[in-house]
């Protein structure tokens, strides 16, 4: 059985690659807890894990890749909340599939990109458009008095990293207020992440449609500018190059 990972990306765009790492951990573990003695469990790559289990009738096999497909579900949730991660499973047979191990992988990886094109494709890109730039922003948090400033990085409309010094415990609600050119704008957030003297990677709880028209303006606006300067960048380096 060969099995890939369908929102992983979106997982180490949203929560850093310290949280797609510990995903690939717990899968992992959880992995080869499940298997028998005498089964081969591997990651392949990337997202990527093999299983081998000799003997396996069809029935089984199937049980078995619905147990994978629920850990890999589980361990999404463990890690970041929220139903963001799935699996697609391919299945090959000896000797049915093929007389020798690479013609049995090949047919278990064409059969798992087969299932994987077949999900909805809400799972295998990124949920929302990712802004890069800094913005100064304000941070409060309904417990505290006054307000603490941090660096918003990784914008999109499902959430955002913030560079700040200050102490934000997981799953603790801060409001962010900030401004881009003309379009200010306030949103409620939910600590998913805090890296200790670092920063804290935030998710964004549904707002208003004024609001979330008003983000969409100004990840609209950074985007403009971002594409503003890599054209500069690559006229620069076209001079540069005497092209």
């Amino acid at each position: 059985m060969v099995s890939d990972m369908d929102g992983f990306k979106q997982i180490n765009d949203r929560f850093g690659h310290l949280e797609g790492n510990r995903v690939l951990r717990l899968f992992a573990h959880s992995l080869k807890e499940t298997s028998r003695e005498y089964d081969y469990v591997a990651r392949m790559g990337g997202d990527e894990f093999v299983v081998i289990a000799p003997g396996l009738t069809p029935e089984a096999s199937a049980r078995k890749a619905e147990q994978m497909r629920e850990l890999v579900h589980q361990v999404g949730i463990e890690v970041c909340g929220e139903d963001i991660l799935s699996l697609s499973v391919g299945k090959s047979v000896y000797p049915e599939d093929g007389l020798d191990a690479e013609k049995i992988l090949t047919e278990a990886d064409r059969r798992m990109y087969m299932q994987k094109q077949s999900q909805p494709t809400r799972k295998n890109r990124r949920m929302y458009p990712r802004a890069k730039g800094r913005l100064t922003a304000e941070i409060s948090q309904p417990d505290q008095k006054g307000a603490m400033v941090g660096i918003l990085t990784n914008l999109s409309l499902g959430g955002c990293y913030v560079e700040t010094s200050a102490i934000l415990l997981p799953k603790s609600s801060v409001r962010l207020t900030f401004s881009v050119e003309h379009t200010s704008i306030s949103l409620n957030g939910e600590v998913v992440r805090m890296d200790m003297g670092i920063g804290a990677a935030l998710r964004l709880v549904e707002e208003s449609q004024e609001s979330r028209g008003r983000l969409k303006s100004v990840l609209d606006q950074m985007a403009g500018s971002e594409d503003l300067l890599e054209r500069q960048r690559n006229r620069n380096a076209a001079a540069g190059h005497g092209i």
